[in-house]
């Protein structure tokens, strides 16, 4: 049911079964929705409706959906819907563990979700909401130690750059002057931990100005990727790192050599489109064979998402080729219900199963570039529009968000519906 829309004020409920239409019988769904089209705006309907072993007459008037008052509604139950699955020592659940284990990386996550839900305007921030990010705020403190980075402890592995990095943009939305000393102790820590000569790693070999996923920095333990590069870079924005910093530099050599935008013109057309892989070396899209025995990585779209915003957050204004490359890709391959650019049948379904971290990505990357509007192979597309009216039709009715595919744990509802507040906060400001 979608929020603040005519069937919620007509009287509907979830689960609810039309049986039939100003009289006559509605038997397949189908049938209902080619019916509906019809109707203009103004005019009364008459339903027959079954809830459960009960029969109902229920009276719509045809409208319109106010996407952005739709959205204000399903951002306060999102939100609502993340304070109740908080833990009592003000952490989120660990989405590895069967029983509820504190998370710091799930909480940061969660906090910085909650924190944006809380700054769009016309959102009511309840007591609740506050008394919550205090917890996480508590929390993530205790697990900042003493070189500035943000852990769980006695985690093997502790995904200490991800949770750093979203610890000082949750802080950093709060308030970042209440929570300056921590944040600069986030972004001292990010700094230090990037790939460079001081690992071994110089501006020679592929993984310089990266940061590492494991958080060993060595190698056979290192996954340097495009998702931990563009998180690290969104922490590091928000804690305030200065723009002549050469962290920016040595980042962006990273990611434009990640971009598939060969300048080389005897290069195949699959190396030109201007999206982005998992990293140099590494595609969950997978490969594809180019002229002379060389390999390509395919281009997908949350990696793409993430490489856009990642460029912007290095200062590449707008117009540079490369986020015009980007941004050309992601019209190109449009589209909200699939991430794209995977195979149909691809071995994992990574197209479904990265979902909404795919949308959270595509909204920060697209609303950061002041895009509203992009060139699709159908036409321009109003992306806001789209990512609100898919979202809109896909919350639980306790408010949450989850994939019905547990790749990549998006089956969790903490982890899927932070990533649907970040996407429905940006749509929601880009409308305005």
């Amino acid at each position: 049911m979608v929020a603040a829309s005519p069937a919620e004020a007509a009287g509907f409920k979830p689960g609810d079964v039309i049986t039939g239409l100003n009289g006559a019988p509605m038997v397949e769904p189908a049938q209902l929705a080619g019916a509906l089209k019809f109707f203009p705006p103004g005019m009364e309907l008459h339903f027959r409706v079954a809830r459960g072993a009960e029969a109902l007459e229920l009276a719509l008037v045809v409208g319109t959906l106010d996407l952005r008052a739709s959205a204000r509604v399903a951002l306060a139950r999102a939100a609502d819907s993340l304070v109740a699955r908080q833990l009592a020592g003000g952490a989120w659940p660990d989405f590895q563990h069967v029983e509820p284990t504190a998370s710091a990386p799930c909480t940061a996550l969660a906090l910085a979700a909650l924190a944006t839900a809380s700054r769009v305007p016309g959102v009511a921030t309840p007591e609740a909401w506050s008394g919550a990010a205090a917890r996480a705020v508590a929390f993530l403190a205790g697990c900042q130690v003493d070189d500035g980075s943000v852990r769980d402890p006695g985690e093997a592995v502790g995904f200490r750059n991800y949770a750093t990095a979203l610890t000082a943009t949750a802080l950093a939305r709060l308030d970042p002057e209440a929570h300056a000393d921590a944040l600069g102790r986030c972004r001292d820590y990010l700094v230090a931990r990037q790939l460079t000569g001081e690992f071994g790693y110089t501006e020679y070999h592929w993984q310089h100005g990266a940061w590492d996923y494991y958080d060993e920095n060595k190698e056979g333990m290192l996954r340097a990727d495009i998702s931990v590069t563009s998180s690290v870079l969104e922490g590091l924005r928000s804690a305030g790192l200065r723009a002549e910093a050469p962290t920016w530099g040595r980042a962006l050599k990273f990611l434009r050599q990640a971009q598939n935008l060969s300048p080389r013109a005897s290069d195949p057309e699959p190396l030109r489109d201007g999206g982005f892989p998992f990293s140099p070396r590494e595609s969950k899209a997978g490969m594809v064979r180019l002229g002379g025995g060389a390999i390509g990585f395919r281009s997908y779209g949350s990696a793409t998402a993430d490489g856009l915003r990642g460029l912007l957050y290095c200062g590449l204004p707008a117009d540079h080729p490369a986020v015009r490359s980007a941004l050309g890709w992601i019209g190109a391959h449009y589209g909200v219900d699939v991430n794209p650019g995977f195979d149909d049948g691809a071995r994992v379904p990574y197209d479904r199963g990265i979902r909404y971290y795919y949308l959270a990505s595509l909204a920060k990357a697209l609303h950061a570039a002041g895009v509203r509007q992009l060139e699709t192979p159908e036409g321009p597309r109003s992306w806001p529009e789209d990512v609100l009216d898919y979202l809109l039709h896909r919350q639980a009715e306790d408010g949450s968000f989850a994939s019905e595919s547990n790749v990549m744990h998006e089956d969790d509802p903490v982890l899927s519906t932070s990533f649907a507040l970040e996407a429905m906060a940006r749509a929601v400001a880009s409308m305005e």
